[in-house]
């Protein structure tokens, strides 16, 4: 069977489960229809249900967290959907519906209908029509437990909306009941509240009315709904439905402008909560209003308005307003509505207040957040306006406002409401608006003066001529009147309405200048679809606390801010300390600054209540142009001016660590963000200028390249490794635009000029800050111009094959750093043909390149060093190569023939095997090779690789077919001597020169892995988990390193993995003894090759294991890096994927890439694969039955999920499985997932095999 084929045998069986679930539905609604007691009182059913033990078709974070908390309030004893034993219930409380096939319905209420057994009882509820101070979306979305549901209908026969099954409400309707004296006047009251508070089902709109169209003498609305949703197909409502409504607005009222007003879930849930007429656009007397509004608002403006079935058709009745009914929603029927469908059912007339009591007061049951108790009807009203998020505008103008908003307009039609109205929504009511029209191209103005209207709070400022939003602050400053300032982006709003009286009042306590606050998240629009995505700002991580009237001397932290719009400024410290806006755009980092330096009290808060809208065509985000380069230059200045006149440039200065991360920001920002690349676009004058005066701005800060910093929010870190930050600014210290220029652009700097500097009195920092560039962009010396010079009659060429783990990669990290010197006196190592870890600077490889080129006899290595030589002249008596790889790759010795007229001789370090073997399995296992292993230690060390370079006789003698023996120098090293670092003073040696005035690398360059036997199981478990490519392994193991340090493992504790057990060592030791003795004999003139040999009194086994967290930050690590956009990895599934991959048949590693996750893999390759996971498969079947339904899971998902872990094991238990079917069976039952996943070859073969 295809893979099509499985496809459509899933959709037919998809289809057969949505047809029976919605058979059962209607059978249930139709029993009740006959069967439920038919004076039964539902208020008294709900309180007998409150006493019961209930299951809830909601899950537990919905009824806990966010819009449903009320319900464990009505129903004490309950149980969510996702907690254990929600199925053994005999009472379900069921939220939603399930609609017909094709229709999306409720996942609980569906899970509830389809596990439904004859003695179970079912409760129906839904939300009433007072539900809460926002919406349910912004309830799940902000998980603020202010917005729960406040009211919830309950009914044990049918939903209310379903307007052909009569429920409790249409009955009580129906009869004869009638009110009493008391309870009509109290209708009546609630009534008059919720017209006169305007208060409405959700109440997170604002009360502005958008500009009608001039022109017309009266208005009519008409109502759209969410396409799909239970209450229209409930109600008798489709798209002919609407389709006809509309038609029949525009027909009955040719003189009226018709307004559409959008479902507020349209509005907030953005291309998945979609209107009947969401595709359409304004038309002749047709307006859309798709901004949010109070309804309320909207009916002071309309005098007739069109419903199929929503509850602001009630909400219009109870205006006054003139309503009219093409669908059947629960209100239609009773007399005052006009109903164009036939309603059945309903046989009595019954007046607004009746239903208003029937429904809103005995049929709906409240409770408030902040009480436990039961709620009337009047408590929640009570509650709304308290804290619904945006209040009637009261006709207020302040003469002394506490807070001025500035607002600068240009070109923000789209936003410009949605901001103001969110300042208007603040709590705080005592502040001006002040909004600034830099003579914006759009209606932009229209909106404001529209809002002035009903808010004299807004004092528009109207400039005649484009100043840029900078000059347009500093204009609304200029009139400001408030104690505080706050700047708000057109474009951007306030997410709590509670922020600014926050702010306001933390600034008054602390008596704080300025007073920060967080952004709750950055919306990423596209500019035709609107809003797409909702992203963290990673910077908010450095505020995770509040910080209390501190200097920002002693708070570096604060530099991470990225805006000056969050802060709350006190107006009266900006006019004291001229605290203005110095350029047109581009304008943040001055003002921002010039505060922060001059504040006495910063006080920052744990508020995130603003909304940073990220679009195509702010200033940030459009096509740049020299003036905006100019701005920035302008910025660079006036920072580095700044701090300069507060001495900061000087060592020990208290700000001084906060110049140099601004520094090196912005040399990072001028050079590989939009200034430098807009710069190279233009003629040569003008880039000319710009280099210029960026090296003066730099030149003028004082500081070095030894001055920067890298931190990951001021640099690049690779960029930083690689030097060029210190070549920018050494370049422009020592007035050299063309290693400026090279640097900016990141291109190699000919070998000539490099060694040219590197033998003269240049200035040691541009040296130093040179040969760290060309190190790692080398360009291949050429031929000199002016011919080769005669080379050194003395000359040879060292090469250093030090076997891998006895302190090379200090030895090479020595040689870099000292090159220039080291030239100077006749030793030259080649800057080219070195490979080097990305990210990770400590990681060098050695020549390498130098290997490679001598196997395929390619020429280009030797041309180079005779280029180079050429270049350097008769001083170069000895080249060092030096590189692991001459002792970890095979063939190696090649190197001999392809060197030899340059006079090579080998060095060779070796390391008692034992020990060595202990090393480079923890390196290979943990370290971050690119040859990584997941092979146990038993099973590496039986592999013939392994077994070859434990043979240091063999090794040797390879290369003594190439070499005389007098060529040949073996060095052993012994343990002490390992831990001493005597091995540089030896080379040193060796090169026979004088080491007084060479630089030692710092101690983190010695390339010393330092990690428990622990953490190298931990890292080696997830070397057989995909990765992306190669840095993507490395950036993890990278990761992995500092979260142990991090966590205070035993690493951290410099320790070393002691994984091989003494009887290990012994029999390594014992099989190599010959081999060493003859080297001894041969080397040395001595018995043993090595002095110490004492095995480790303490068996490996002992090491301790990794704390929890320790590993769960490891395995978010691998989910954040190796699986982006795709589903997580649990400990548990990583755990499982473990067992399956410890009993495969692993091989032998591959060194040099040739085992990285990326690439093409041989057909050899792919069959080794497939071996192992037909043992993986053996090695799964003989685990317990709950741990194979785990693997599964992980191979089908991606995940293991704990509670749908439990569900399928349950599932798998009452299939009485044999263990062989348990997998198939799991895999098949829930394996469409990986279907779409990006898949590996070893998972594609798994999904071969288990066909």
């Amino acid at each position: 069977m295809t893979l099509t084929d499985n496809a459509k045998t899933g959709a037919t069986q998809a289809a057969r489960d949505e047809e029976s679930v919605f058979k059962t539905f209607i059978g249930h609604i139709r029993r009740r229809q006959k069967y439920a007691p038919a004076d039964a009182d539902i208020r008294d059913i709900v309180d007998q249900w409150r006493a019961k033990s209930v299951s809830i078709g909601f899950p537990e974070t919905y009824l806990k967290v966010t819009f449903g908390t009320s319900l464990l309030k009505m129903f004490r004893s309950a149980t969510a959907i996702d907690e254990a034993g929600w199925e053994d219930a005999e009472n379900f409380v069921v939220g939603g519906s399930v609609l017909p096939p094709g229709y999306h319905s409720h996942p609980g209420c569906v899970r509830v209908f389809q596990s439904l057994e004859g003695s179970s009882s079912v409760l129906l509820m839904d939300t009433g029509y007072l539900a809460s101070v926002a919406s349910w979306t912004a309830s799940f979305r902000g998980q603020d437990p202010r917005h729960a549901c406040l009211g919830y209908v309950y009914d044990d026969i049918a939903h209310y909306f379903m307007s052909d099954y009569p429920g409790r409400i249409a009955r009580k309707l129906n009869s004869a009941a009638a009110l009493s004296h008391a309870e009509e006047k109290r209708a009546r009251a609630a009534i008059d509240r919720i017209l006169a508070e305007r208060v409405s089902k959700y109440n997170n709109q604002p009360f502005n009315l958008p500009a009608f169209s001039p022109g017309y003498s009266r208005r009519v609305l008409v109502v759209d709904q969410s396409f799909a949703d239970a209450s229209t197909i409930y109600g008798g409502a489709d798209e002919d439905t609407f389709q006809n409504m509309l038609l029949s607005a525009i027909r009955e009222n040719p003189d009226a402008e018709i307004i559409v007003k959008t479902h507020p879930d349209s509005l907030e849930q953005r291309g998945k909560r979609e209107g009947f007429y969401s595709g359409m656009v304004d038309s002749g007397r047709v307006r859309f209003l798709r901004r949010p509004v109070n309804p309320f608002v909207v009916f002071d403006v309309v005098d007739k308005v069109y419903v199929a079935s929503s509850q602001m058709g009630f909400e219009a009745a109870m205006a006054g307003k003139h309503v009219i009914c093409f669908g059947v929603p629960i209100y239609a029927g009773w007399g005052f509505t006009e109903d164009r469908k036939p309603v059945p059912h309903r046989h009595r007339q019954r007046s607004i207040v009746e239903f208003f009591h029937y429904f809103y007061i005995w049929y709906t049951r409240y409770f408030t957040p902040d009480s436990a108790d039961e709620a009337t009807v009047e408590q929640v009203l009570d509650y709304i306006v308290r804290h619904r998020s945006h209040q009637p505008t009261a006709a207020l103008g302040v003469d002394t406002p506490e807070v001025s908003v500035v607002i600068p307009v240009h070109g923000v039609e789209k936003y410009i409401e949605e901001c103001i109205a969110s300042v208007q929504a603040q709590t705080l009511r005592n502040i001006e608006i002040i909004p600034v029209n830099d003579c914006t191209p759009d209606d932009s103005q229209d909106i404001v003066d529209q809002l002035v209207i009903d808010d004299p709070r807004i004092r528009p400022i109207i400039l005649r001529q484009n100043v840029g939003q900078g000059f347009a602050r500093n204009k609304a400053l200029d009139a400001a009147r408030g104690e505080y300032v706050f700047f708000l982006d057109g474009d951007d709003y306030l997410r709590d309405p509670e922020l600014l009286a926050r702010l306001v009042a933390m600034a008054r306590k602390d008596k704080a200048d300025m007073v920060r606050a967080g952004k709750s998240f950055e919306l990423v629009e596209k500019e035709a679809d609107g809003p797409v995505r909702e992203r963290q700002d990673r910077t908010e991580s450095h505020f995770g606390g509040e910080l209390h009237g501190v200097g920002f001397a002693e708070h570096p932290e604060i530099l991470h801010n990225r805006h000056f719009w969050n802060f709350l400024y006190r107006r009266d410290f900006l006019e004291d300390n001229e605290v203005r806006f110095t350029t047109t755009q581009w304008e943040e980092r001055p003002f921002l600054l010039k505060a922060l330096l001059n504040a006495s009290s910063i006080s920052t808060s744990a508020e995130r209540g603003l909304v940073y809208r990220v679009r195509g065509g702010s200033t940030a985000r459009r096509a740049k142009s020299i003036g905006d380069v100019e701005n920035h230059t302008r910025n660079f200045a006036e920072v580095v001016k700044l701090f300069s006149e507060k001495g900061a440039g000087e060592p020990g200065h208290a700000l001084n660590y906060h110049f140099r991360f601004t520094l090196s920001q912005y040399i990072q920002y001028v050079f590989f963000g939009f200034p430098y690349a807009t710069v190279m676009q233009a003629d040569k004058p003008t880039r000319e200028k710009f280099l210029a005066r960026w090296s003066e701005i730099i030149v003028s800060s004082g500081l070095t390249s030894a001055d920067l910093l890298k931190t990951p929010e001021a640099v690049d870190n690779a960029r930083f490794d690689e030097g060029v930050y210190g070549l920018i600014v050494e370049a422009a210290r020592r007035n050299r635009p063309d290693l400026l220029a090279a640097a900016a652009a990141l291109r190699p700097i000919p070998a000539e000029t490099v060694y040219g500097l590197f033998d003269s009195d240049a200035d040691p920092l541009l040296v130093a800050a040179l040969n760290r560039y060309a190190q790692y962009r080398p360009a291949l010396p050429q031929t000199p111009a002016a011919g080769k010079e005669q080379r050194n009659p003395s000359l040879r060429v060292i090469i250093h094959a030090g076997a891998s783990k006895t302190g090379s990669s200090f030895v090479q990290h020595f040689l870099d750093q000292n090159r220039p010197a080291l030239i100077r006196r006749g030793v030259w190592t080649p800057e080219f043909g070195v490979y080097r870890q990305p990210g990770r600077p400590h990681k060098i490889g050695g020549h390498s390149q130098f290997f490679k080129s001598a196997r395929r006899d390619d020429p280009e290595m030797r041309i180079a060093l005779e280029n180079g030589l050429a270049l350097l002249g008769p001083q170069i008596h000895t080249i060092v190569i030096s590189s692991e790889g001459s002792f970890l790759s095979g063939g190696t010795e090649v190197l001999v023939d392809y060197l030899r007229d340059f006079n090579p001789e080998l060095l060779i370090y070796f390391r008692r095997q034992d020990d060595w073997a202990n090393s480079q399995y923890a390196e290979f296992a943990g370290g971050g090779a690119l040859g990584r292993i997941s092979s146990r230690p038993e099973d590496w060390l039986a592999t013939r690789w392994t077994q070859d370079r434990l043979d240091y006789e063999q090794f040797l003698r390879r290369w003594l077919e190439k070499l005389p023996k007098e060529k040949v120098h073996v060095r052993p090293v012994e343990r002490s001597g390992i831990r001493q670092g005597v091995i540089l003073d030896d080379f040193i040696k060796e090169l026979g020169i004088d080491k007084s005035g060479l630089i030692e690398p710092t101690p983190e360059m010695r390339n010393e892995l330092k990690l428990s036997k622990a953490e190298v199981e931990t890292l080696r478990s997830f070397n057989d988990l995909p990765f992306p490519d190669d840095a993507a392994y490395l950036t993890f193991v990278q990761r992995a390193h500092e979260i142990f340090r991090e966590g205070g493992e035993p690493s951290a504790a410099a320790m070393n993995a002691s994984i091989l057990s003494a009887a290990e060592r012994r029999r390594i030791l014992e099989r190599v003894r010959e081999g060493n003795a003859w080297i001894a004999r041969e080397f040395l003139g001595r018995e043993g090759l090595f002095a110490e040999l004492d095995v480790d009194p303490v068996d490996a086994d002992s090491a301790p294991e990794l704390r929890a967290e320790t590993v769960g930050a490891i395995v978010a690590a691998y989910n954040e890096i190796a699986r982006p956009g795709l589903p997580s990895i649990d400990g548990d599934a990583l755990e499982a994927s473990a067992v399956s991959a410890a009993s495969a048949e692993k091989e032998a590693p591959v060194l040099a890439g040739q085992r990285g996750s990326g690439g093409s893999r041989s057909a050899a390759f792919v069959e080794i694969e497939g071996r192992r996971i037909e043992k993986s498969l053996d090695a799964i079947r003989k685990l317990p039955n709950s741990q194979i339904v785990a693997v599964g899971l992980l191979l089908a998902e991606g995940q293991v999920d704990p509670r749908k872990l439990d569900v399928v094991k349950k599932e798998v238990a009452s299939k009485r499985l044999s263990k062989r079917r348990v997998l198939a069976y799991v895999l098949r039952r829930h394996g469409r997932g990986v279907l779409r996943a990006n898949l590996s070859v070893r998972d594609r073969l798994m999904l071969l095999l288990r066909g």
